[in-house]
Parts: C-alpha cells; sequence; structure tokens
C-alpha cells in the first residue's frame, strides 16, 4: 500500500514546492515594491518644498503619537486580559472545589441513609423476630388445645354414634316400608353411612352389623313378602352406594315336571299353578318396589331353571317322548306365553328365551312331519339348539314310530355320536347355581335417581336427637 502511495506523495511534494517558490516570488516582488516605494519617498522628501517637508513632520508627530496611544492601549488589553484569566483560572478552581465537596456531601448522605436504613432492618429483623417467637408459642399452645378439644369432640362423637348406632339398628330391624316407591329403610342407612363418613374408611363396625341385619332377616325368614321387602331395600342402598363411589341372588331349586302326571287336566292345572305362583311373586316383588332390572333377572333365573327341569325330565323318561305328552307340554309352555305376553318386558325381560331347550324339544315331539326330514332340515327348522347327543336321544326314544325320524337320520345321528366321544359323554342341561350375577352399573342405570332427603321417617327417628341431620338435607346425597 506505501508503494502506491509513493506517485500520490511525489505529486504532492513537487505541487507544494512549486507552490511555495512561487509565494518566495512574491514576497520577493512585494519587497522589491516596498523598497522602491521608500526610495520614491525619500526622493519626494528630498525634492519637497519647505512646506511640504513640514506638513510631512507634522503627520509623524501624529503617527508617533498615535502609535503611543495604540501601544498603551494594547497594554492596557493584555493587561484586562491577564485579569481575565486570572479570574476564569480562580472560578475553575472554586468550580473544582464545589464539585468535589458536593461529592462528598452527596457520600456522606448516602452513607448517612445506609446506616438509617441498617438501623431500621435490624429494627424490624428484631420486632418480626420476637412476633414470630410469639407466634410459635401461640401455635404451640393452639395445637395443644386443638388436640385435646379433638380429642373430647371425638369421645363425644363415639359416644353419640353409638347411641345413633344403637337406634339405627332398632330402626333397621323393623319394617319401615316405603315412602311412596322408595325403601325407607335403604335411604336411611344410606344418609347414616354418609353423615357418619363410613365410605371414608375401609371396614366399619356399623356396616358389618347392617349386613348381618340383612343376613339374619333373610336367612330366618320363610315369608316370601319379607325377602322381597329386603331385596328392595338392597337393591336400592347398592345403587345408592355405587353412585356415590362407583364401585345379587334368588330362587330356591325345587323339582319341576309334569310329565309325572297321567291325566292331561291334572297336567294343565299343574302348568296353570305355576303361572299362578308368578302372578304371585310378581305381585309381592312390584308391593316391595323391587326394581324391575332386579325382577327381570328373577324371572330370567326362574325360566331357566324351569327349561332344565322339563328338558333333562324329557330325556330320562321314555314315557315322555311322545305326540300326546308333547302336545300336552305345548299347551303349558302356551300358558308361560300368555302370562309372559301379559306381563311387560321390563319385568320378564328375556325369560322367554330362556325355554328355547324345551320348546324346540316339544316341537319335535309335535311335528308330524319328522319323517320327510333330512338331518340337516330337523337340525336346521326344529332344533338347531340341542346338540347332537340330545337329538339322538330324542329320536332314538321316540315311541310314536309312525311320526318318528326316518332310520336314514338315525343311522347318521348313531354315527356321529359313536365317532365323537365328546358328544356322548353327556347330554343333560347342567343344574347351575341359583345366583343371579348382574353388574352393579345395571342397576344403577335401570333406577330412577332417589332423593334421600325427601322421605318420611319413623316416629322414632324423629324422637332422637343424635338423628337430626335426617331431618335436613345432607350435602353430597344424591338426589
Amino acid at each position: 500500500m506505501s508503494q502506491d502511495m509513493e506517485p500520490f506523495t511525489e505529486a504532492v511534494t513537487t505541487i507544494l514546492q512549486e507552490a511555495l517558490h512561487a509565494m518566495w516570488l512574491l514576497v520577493e516582488e512585494a519587497n522589491a515594491d516596498v523598497i522602491r516605494e521608500r526610495e520614491a519617498a525619500r526622493k519626494a522628501i528630498e525634492e519637497a518644498p519647505p512646506q511640504v517637508i513640514k506638513e510631512t513632520s507634522e503627520d509623524t508627530e501624529k503617527f508617533n503619537s498615535l502609535t503611543s496611544e495604540v501601544e498603551a492601549l494594547k497594554a492596557s488589553l493584555q493587561s484586562e486580559r491577564q485579569a481575565t484569566e486570572d479570574l476564569r483560572n480562580a472560578f475553575s478552581e472554586a468550580e473544582a472545589k464545589n464539585l468535589e465537596m458536593a461529592t462528598k456531601l452527596e457520600n456522606v448522605t448516602r452513607r448517612v441513609d445506609q446506616l438509617c436504613e441498617s438501623a431500621s432492618l435490624q429494627s424490624e429483623q428484631q420486632a418480626a423476630e420476637d412476633l414470630r417467637k410469639a407466634l410459635s408459642q401461640a401455635e404451640a399452645r393452639n395445637s395443644e388445645l386443638t388436640a385435646k378439644l379433638e380429642n373430647v369432640t371425638r369421645r363425644v362423637d363415639q359416644l353419640c354414634e353409638s347411641e345413633s348406632q344403637e337406634v339405627l339398628v332398632k330402626c333397621i330391624s323393623q319394617n319401615l316400608g316405603y315412602d311412596g316407591a322408595k325403601p325407607v329403610v335403604a335411604c336411611v342407612i344410606y344418609k347414616c353411612l354418609l353423615h357418619w363418613r363410613s365410605f371414608e374408611v375401609a371396614r366399619t363396625n356399623i356396616f358389618d352389623r347392617i349386613v348381618k341385619i340383612i343376613a339374619s332377616a333373610i336367612e330366618v325368614s320363610n315369608s316370601n313378602e319379607v325377602l322381597a321387602y329386603w331385596l328392595s331395600n338392597s337393591a336400592m342402598l347398592v345403587c345408592l352406594l355405587q353412585r356415590t363411589f362407583r364401585s345379587s341372588t334368588m330362587p330356591s331349586s325345587g323339582c319341576i315336571s309334569p310329565w309325572g302326571f297321567s291325566d292331561p287336566e291334572v297336567r294343565i292345572v299343574y302348568w296353570q299353578r305355576i303361572v299362578g305362583s308368578l302372578r304371585y311373586y310378581l305381585k309381592i316383588m312390584k308391593a316391595n318396589n323391587v326394581p324391575p332390572f332386579i325382577v327381570s333377572k328373577v324371572f330370567t333365573k326362574i325360566f331357566s331353571f324351569i327349561n332344565i327341569q322339563l328338558f333333562n325330565s324329557l330325556l330320562l323318561r321314555h314315557e315322555c317322548r311322545t305326540i300326546n305328552y308333547g302336545k300336552h307340554a305345548d299347551a303349558g309352555l302356551a300358558e308361560l306365553r300368555k302370562w309372559c305376553v301379559g306381563t311387560t318386558d321390563e319385568y320378564v325381560g328375556s325369560a322367554w328365551d330362556e325355554l328355547r331347550h324345551i320348546r324346540q324339544a316339544v316341537a319335535f315331539l309335535v311335528t308330524y312331519e319328522k319323517p320327510k326330514m333330512t338331518l340337516e332340515e330337523v337340525i336346521r327348522e326344529l332344533c338347531p339348539v340341542l346338540s347332537i347327543r340330545q337329538l339322538y336321544t330324542i329320536s332314538t326314544m321316540y315311541r310314536d314310530d309312525s311320526y318318528g325320524v326316518s332310520y336314514d337320520v338315525k343311522q347318521k345321528l348313531r354315527f356321529m355320536v359313536d365317532s365323537n366321544p365328546i358328544v356322548s359323554s353327556s347330554f343333560l342341561l347342567a343344574d347351575d347355581s341359583s345366583s343371579i350375577p348382574f353388574a352393579v352399573d345395571d342397576i344403577s342405570k335401570s333406577m330412577e335417581p332417589v332423593d334421600v332427603n325427601d322421605i318420611e321417617l319413623s316416629q322414632l327417628i324423629h324422637e332422637n336427637p343424635c338423628f337430626s341431620f335426617l331431618l335436613t338435607p345432607e350435602e353430597g346425597s344424591p338426589s
């Protein structure tokens, strides 16, 4: 880069030298002009007349006088400038000192503020510490008093709750009936458990006692009214509990068999008695407000029991496998069908479907077209739910030879049974447990919401002050 600048530097230097030379020429020319003018003036003075010389002398004196005045003024101006400079210096020094003093004053003020703030903070900290100690002591005393009060309150509550539980046990041991369609016992039990916070612990004594009371009442009673009463209350209580924290059983088994009666009229009377019993049980459960969902489950189980008993009897009793017996059984099934049609599906549910085995077996007995039917037609049109072993038993033991299945159908059935040991192992329907399984959610969905606060309570509860909470709406109760 320096090499690139050298031509430029040399050019500038040349220009400056030429300018300087021109200036010297001008200076020399001016100096020559001055010399020439002096020389001309000198010659003019020498050649001038005396009067002009005199005037020139006077002008020179005036010039000298003016020069002296100018010099005096210059001296005075210089003196004034010096004084002004001295004042300026003095002012600068004073200003510097003033700035220094202001800085010191600011530092002192800041320090004073810091000291004051520190003193105030220490005072506040001390006051806060004293207040903290006082509060700590007060909290300690308050905790001690609170603990004592809680112990006393707990003992009082336990005594009151124990007394209340005894009254509750006494109440639910009685038949409190219904308030409209609402079981009073279930609503009272639920409100008491909710008020006593029994749902917040895994197990409580009062709940165990309630369960024992209900179980005892069911076990020792032979009354259908009592069973229906507790079934209704149990269903309502389960529904209320399920709706609170989101968390099953009936009939007895005897032997139902109308096949043993030879008189057709006696068999019809027998079927009518069965239908009468169904009507009676339905009336009891309705009177005790048993939820329709449970009623339908009960009748479904009863019809399943009837299906098992009748179908197994037909397979085991040779005299039952005739057209006449089939007609009598068909008439009995018609009575059951008539009852199901007369009763709403809300209470019957799928009970009629539980009779599918005995219905198809009876249809097989009373059909005159069996000799013309193939095995596939028998299975598809008459008995789709019967097993090969069951169909084989009915076909081979059919007593009306004129209306039995063809020889070819029997041979095919025999071959299928003999070639499959699993098929031939059992042909009776299993008589399973009499329990009625169902989900709590199903009960809850089938029942209308119940306001447990809107029930009529017994006089015994009204007279006991421990149950005053039952007379007012309970917070958190479902309605």
